[in-house]
């Protein structure tokens, strides 16, 4: 075997192996929830534009020769996001309005890492505190300020937070069914029922907020009831689990 197939074979194993390590750690599956329910999961929740972005691999390691990186070295590398916070609103006690902290994520895409922000675009960003650095995967919420509804931001800056330690929302309907717990609870008005099949016209729209009378139920906009966005057959799936609640 001459040097030159000798190195095209440690390549392609090279190749392999990362391919192989990849797979095995890139079970990357997010169940859809509510805006409010990924508002009361997550440790921070801001406004952020983003200032810069780069790849940030373990001290002592450069990342101007990728090929002579170690394979754990390379596999755990993140994509750094230089922020500007312009609000905060979840975990003041992490973040301050104005400082231009960096977010972490995993720099694969199959390791749940997210790869597709814009530098000097806007957007809100939920995640978590790990290892003292700001986190968030492709399984935390995060969108483009101008695609958030105006009742979102209403929730970003009142409802949700007011609401996280009263009321729960339960992710059930066409694709999984309620269980028999899930129905009990959104019965007594502990909880309120999201299909996230038929109620993205709820995830744009309305808060699970608890009313006067102590239930939790779906604060009824005006947007909900009316939005050109939500479909004539969502709407009437809308207006009976409302009508369930309001019994």
């Amino acid at each position: 075997m001459t040097a030159t197939s000798v190195a095209v074979s440690v390549c392609l194993l090279t190749v392999v192996i990362l391919l192989c390590h990849l797979q095995l750690a890139s079970s990357c599956s997010c169940l859809p929830q509510h805006t409010q329910h990924h508002f009361c999961n997550s440790h921070f929740v801001i406004k952020v534009r983003i200032k810069s972005v780069k790849m940030v691999v373990k001290k002592g390691f450069s990342t101007n020769d990728l090929q002579q990186l170690p394979l754990p070295v390379l596999t755990s590398a993140e994509r750094s996001y230089k922020v500007w916070v312009r609000e905060v609103y979840k975990g003041h006690q992490f973040i301050a309005e104005g400082s231009h902290p960096e977010l972490y994520t995993s720099f694969y895409e199959s390791m749940c890492g997210v790869a597709n922000l814009e530098v000097g675009k806007t957007y809100v960003i939920m995640g978590k505190i790990s290892a003292a650095k700001l986190k968030f995967t492709n399984c935390n919420w995060r969108e483009p300020w101008e695609k958030i509804s105006k009742n979102q931001r209403r929730g970003l800056r009142y409802w949700y937070e007011k609401n996280c330690d009263s009321c729960k929302i339960d992710a059930c309907g066409a694709f999984s069914p309620c269980s028999q717990q899930e129905k009990e609870r959104a019965a007594s008005g502990e909880s309120c029922l999201w299909d996230p099949m038929s109620g993205q016209c709820q995830n744009l729209h309305s808060s699970c907020v608890k009313h006067d009378g102590g239930a939790c139920r779906w604060f009824k906009t005006t947007e909900l009831m009316r939005s050109k966005n939500c479909t004539k057959s969502n709407q009437k799936v809308l207006n009976k689990k409302m009508d369930f609640f309001h019994r």
